[in-house]
């Protein structure tokens, strides 16, 4: 199974607020990049059973997901655990929400039932409103 290609270099650097043109930590974030790519495809194999994930909108969100993981290994580097713990559940939260509504059964998502009853009518003359 090959690791999908979800990390974007200048993604992460962006998001990060790094210069674009700074390659110091390029090495690392390309590594960590890798590991997220393989990472999302673990997480996602039970779901779905073409990995990586063909779709453009799923890609998409999924290069988002790598971006919290990057991330956070990023702030762990630099001793920044508050704001890694915060992309930690960034990730985690995305990946879930994006697993339950991946596997959602379409007819579970509604409380309603349908109930049917006879019809009655009355005349209005009684209702206490018109007496």
């Amino acid at each position: 199974m090959a690791a999908g290609e979800y990390f974007v270099l200048n993604d992460s650097k962006i998001f990060l607020d790094l210069a674009l043109t700074d390659t110091a930590d390029d090495v690392y974030l390309n590594d960590m990049g890798l590991k997220a790519n393989r990472q999302i495809d673990n997480d996602l194999a039970h779901i779905i059973s073409t990995v990586p994930v063909a779709s453009a909108s799923i890609t998409e969100e999924l290069k988002g997901m790598a971006t919290f993981y990057v991330a956070r290994k990023f702030k762990l580097k630099n001793h920044d655990v508050d704001t890694a713990n915060a992309y930690k559940e960034d990730y985690t939260d995305s990946i879930t929400g994006f697993i339950n509504r991946f596997t959602a059964i379409p007819t579970g998502r509604t409380r309603r039932q349908s109930v049917t009853k006879p019809y009655i009518t009355e005349p209005l003359a009684s209702d206490p409103l018109f007496d």
